[in-house]
């Protein structure tokens, strides 16, 4: 699939104890896409070092999820 277009690096959201605020990783999704861009990327270096593996499988099932109808997700 050739790539084009706006696709940003979405900011990962983190509660208070230091877990991945999901509900408010969906909103920024949703807003963004709303915008305009034409697909999302996750952090390739910082976020990803930080996070366990099971934490990286979550973060990228759940965008791919949330990003629904939308291509691409960059992982």
């Amino acid at each position: 699939m050739p790539l084009g277009g706006v696709l940003p690096v979405i900011q990962l959201p983190y509660c208070d104890d230091g877990t991945i605020d999901w509900a408010t990783l969906e909103q920024e999704i949703n807003w963004v896409f709303e915008q305009g861009v034409h697909g999302v990327t996750l952090a390739m270096v910082t976020e990803m070092l930080r996070l366990t593996d099971r934490e990286r499988d979550e973060l990228v099932t759940r965008t791919v999820r949330s990003v629904a109808n939308h291509q691409p997700v960059i992982a």
